[in-house]
C-alpha cells in the first residue's frame, strides 16, 4: 500500500534526525534476502548502539539533502532493489559494525552491495568500507605490536644464549682432551 505525504514527512524527519544524532553510516542496496536475516541483523545493530532502517532512496536523498551535510551523497539509480541504511550511534561501536556488514555481505554475494559509507563527515567507496571492516580489532593490533617489539630481544638472547652453548662445547673438549 502507498504511504500518504504525512507518513513520507514523518519518514523524512526521522531519517534527518538520524543523520544530524549519527557518528556515521553505511548504504546496502539489497534484494531477496529473507526477513529473518534482516530481523537477526537489525538485532545485532542494535546491541552495538546503532540504527537499521529500510527506506526508499528517493527519500533518503531528502533527507540527506535536508540534513545540510557538505558532502554530496548520491545513490545510483539504476540500482534495482532496496536501501537499508545503518547507522552508527558511537564511535567505538564503528568497527564491530562495520565487520558485522562485511560478514553479511560475504553471506549474501549476490543479494547485498555496499553503495557507499559515510564516516567522520567523510563519503567512503565499498572498497574503502570493506578495507576498514577487515581491520583487526584493538587488541589484536596491540599484541602484533608487542611480539614486533618483543622479536629482536629474543633474537639478541637466543643468539647470545648460542654463543655461550658453543663456548661451553669447546671448553668440554678441551677437559676432555687432557
Amino acid at each position: 500500500m502507498a504511504k500518504t505525504r504525512k507518513e513520507k514527512e514523518k519518514i523524512v524527519k526521522d531519517l534527518k534526525d538520524s543523520l544530524t544524532k549519527s557518528y556515521g553510516l553505511i548504504c546496502l542496496n539489497f534484494s531477496r534476502i529473507p526477513n529473518n536475516d534482516l530481523v537477526s541483523l537489525r538485532k545485532e545493530i542494535k546491541n552495538f548502539q546503532g540504527k537499521a532502517q529500510v527506506v526508499k532512496k528517493k527519500l533518503f536523498q531528502i533527507a540527506w539533502q535536508d540534513s545540510k551535510k557538505e558532502e554530496s551523497f548520491v545513490l545510483p539509480k539504476e540500482k534495482k532493489g532496496n536501501l537499508l541504511s545503518l547507522f552508527i550511534f558511537q564511535e567505538d561501536s564503528l568497527l564491530p559494525i562495520l565487520k558485522l556488514v562485511n560478514s553479511f555481505r560475504k553471506k549474501f554475494k549476490e543479494e547485498v552491495e555496499i553503495i557507499a559509507g559515510w564516516l567522520e563527515n567523510r563519503i567512503y567507496s565499498e572498497k574503502e568500507i570493506v578495507s576498514l571492516a577487515e581491520i583487526p580489532s584493538k587488541e589484536v593490533l596491540l599484541t602484533r605490536l608487542v611480539y614486533s617489539l618483543k622479536s629482536p630481544l629474543n633474537n639478541l638472547v637466543y643468539s647470545l644464549k648460542g654463543e655461550i652453548f658453543k663456548l661451553i662445547f669447546v671448553l668440554e673438549k678441551i677437559k676432555q682432551g687432557r
